[in-house]
C-alpha cells in the first residue's frame, strides 16, 4: 500500500443538514450504490492503505459500527472528544484520529462529509508512491464564508485561509483531503489553540506543516468533488454519484408492460405494469415502483421505498421505507426515512416568479441558486390528503400535515401544520416517534 494510514473525520454534528441529521449522523446519509457517504470514502481509501481510523461523534461508536458491519468494512472507530486546549472542531477530530494511528510515515486525513471521484485518490496514490505530500484543492465559484481558500506559490501550498468572508468568484477551495508527514502533522495538531470561532482548526495545523515541508497542491475539477453541507448539497451529491456509476446493472424485476428508458441501477427492486422509469435512477432492495407511476431522471429510491398509482417523482431522493402510494408529486426533494406521502400531496419545486429557491441553513435564509428545488422532509413525516409543501421548506421529523394544509418555510420536529397555517406541538400525541429523535426538535430554524 502507498499510504501508511488514513483518518476520516466523521465527528461533525451536521447542523446545516437538519432535519436529515436529527435522526442520523451526516456521514451516514445514504448514497446510490447501497452505501453511505463515509462508507464510500472508506472503500476508496482502502485502495491506498489497510489502516483506516474513523473519528465519530461522542456516543456514536455503536451506530457507526452497525453500519460498517452491515457493509463488511473493517475500520477502527474513535469517538471525538473536547481537548484541554478547548474546543472541538476538525483539529480535535484529526488529533484523536492521529493519536489512534500510533505511528506512521505518511497519513491521509480527509473530511467524512465529502463526495469524491475515484480519480482524485489515484492522483494521491501517485504522490505517495513518489514520496511527496499534498493537499487537494478544487476550483469553484465560492460562496463567501463557506469554504477555506487555498493560496499557492508555483503549485506548492502557501496557506489555507479558513472561510474568508471576502472570498468570491472563481477560487481554489480546500477539498478537505490532506496527505502529510505523520509526525510533523501530529506535532502541529498537538500545538493547536482555539481559533476566533472557538474551535481547533485542522487547517491551522496544515499551514504549520506547509511552513516546514513542501506540500503540493493537487487541483481537481469541480465535477470531481462535492462538500455535503446543506440538504440541497445532499441532493446534488446523490445525482453526482449516480453519474459516476458507469456500467451499473439493473438486477430487479421489471414487468413487460412497464416502460424503461435510460440507465437503471440497483438490485432487488420491482417495477410494475404501466409504470414509466426514465434513467439514470437508483432503486434499492425492496423498492416497488407502480403500477402506473412515473419515475423521472436522477431519482434515487433507497431500500424499502414504495410509490404507487399515479405518483410522479422527479429528481428526488426517497430514503428508506418512504411510502407514496397514490396520486402525489415529489419534485427535486429529499424525503426522510419512514415518511408517508398521502394521496393528493404536492411537494412543489418551482416558485411562481421562477426565481431561485431560498431555504434555511444554519439559522439564516440562503439563496440556493437553484430554480428547480423542492423541499426536505425529516424522518417519519406524515402528510395529509391534498396537502402541499412549498419550495425550500424544511419539515422536522415526526411532524404531520393536516389534510389540505400548506407547509411553508421551517416546521419544527413533532409539529402539526393545520389547514389554517397554524403550527402546533404534538410531542405528547406523537411521543413514540419523537423519542427516536437524537438531535433536537429544530436546529437553526428560520421563520
Amino acid at each position: 500500500m502507498s499510504v501508511d494510514a488514513a483518518v476520516i473525520l466523521a465527528g461533525g454534528v451536521g447542523k446545516r443538514l437538519w432535519p436529515l441529521t436529527a435522526t442520523r449522523a451526516k456521514p451516514l446519509l445514504p448514497l446510490p450504490g447501497g452505501t453511505t457517504i463515509v462508507s464510500r470514502l472508506v472503500r476508496q481509501v482502502s485502495k491506498l492503505t489497510r489502516r483506516i481510523i474513523v473519528v465519530v461523534p461522542p456516543g456514536g461508536r455503536e451506530h457507526f459500527r452497525r453500519v460498517f458491519g452491515k457493509e463488511g468494512l473493517s475500520v477502527v472507530l474513535v469517538e471525538q472528544e473536547a481537548y484541554e486546549q478547548g474546543g472541538y472542531g476538525s483539529g480535535a477530530g484529526a488529533l484523536a484520529g492521529l493519536e489512534a494511528v500510533g505511528d506512521a510515515g505518511t497519513v491521509l486525513v480527509l473530511n467524512g462529509d465529502i463526495v469524491v471521484h475515484d480519480s482524485v485518490f489515484e492522483r494521491l496514490r501517485g504522490l505517495a508512491e513518489a514520496g511527496r505530500y499534498g493537499v487537494v484543492a478544487v476550483e469553484v465559484t465560492a460562496e463567501p464564508g463557506r469554504y477555506g481558500v487555498v493560496k499557492t506559490d508555483g503549485g506548492v501550498l502557501e496557506e489555507i485561509v479558513e472561510k474568508p468572508l471576502e472570498a468570491g468568484g472563481p477560487v481554489l477551495v480546500n477539498a478537505g483531503i490532506y496527505l502529510l508527514p505523520y509526525r510533523l502533522f501530529l506535532d502541529a495538531l498537538r500545538s493547536l489553540r482555539p481559533s476566533p470561532r472557538g474551535e481547533l482548526e485542522v487547517t491551522d495545523a496544515v499551514n504549520t506543516v506547509a511552513r516546514r515541508s513542501t506540500v503540493t497542491v493537487v487541483k481537481a475539477g469541480g465535477d470531481l468533488w462535492l462538500d455535503v453541507g446543506t440538504w440541497w448539497d445532499f441532493l446534488a451529491a446523490s445525482r453526482r454519484v449516480l453519474d459516476w456509476m458507469e456500467g451499473c446493472e439493473a438486477e430487479g424485476e421489471i414487468d413487460e408492460k412497464a416502460v424503461v428508458r435510460g440507465r437503471i441501477c440497483g438490485r432487488g427492486f420491482r417495477i410494475e405494469a404501466y409504470s414509466v422509469v426514465e434513467g439514470p435512477v437508483w432503486l434499492g432492495e425492496g423498492v416497488v415502483v407502480g403500477p402506473q407511476s412515473h419515475i423521472r431522471s436522477y431519482t434515487v429510491m433507497h431500500d424499502g421505498a414504495e410509490v404507487g398509482a399515479f405518483v410522479e417523482v422527479k429528481a428526488s431522493v426517497l430514503l428508506e421505507n418512504v411510502k407514496a402510494k397514490h396520486l402525489a408529486y415529489i419534485g427535486d426533494s429529499v424525503v426522510g426515512e419512514g415518511s408517508n406521502i398521502a394521496a393528493g400531496t404536492v411537494i412543489a419545486n418551482l416558485r411562481h416568479d421562477s426565481r431561485a429557491v431560498k431555504s434555511c441553513s444554519g439559522g439564516r435564509v440562503v439563496n440556493t441558486g437553484l430554480r428547480k428545488l423542492g423541499a426536505v422532509l425529516g424522518a417519519w413525516v406524515k402528510t395529509g390528503v391534498n396537502s402541499s409543501v412549498s419550495p425550500g421548506t424544511r419539515i422536522g421529523p415526526c411532524s404531520w400535515l393536516e389534510e389540505g394544509a400548506v407547509a411553508r418555510h421551517d416546521v419544527p420536529a413533532c409539529s402539526l401544520v393545520g389547514r389554517n397555517g397554524e403550527i402546533r406541538d404534538i410531542s405528547r400525541l406523537n411521543s413514540g416517534c419523537c423519542k427516536r429523535i437524537s438531535f433536537g426538535r429544530g436546529v437553526g430554524l428560520c421563520g
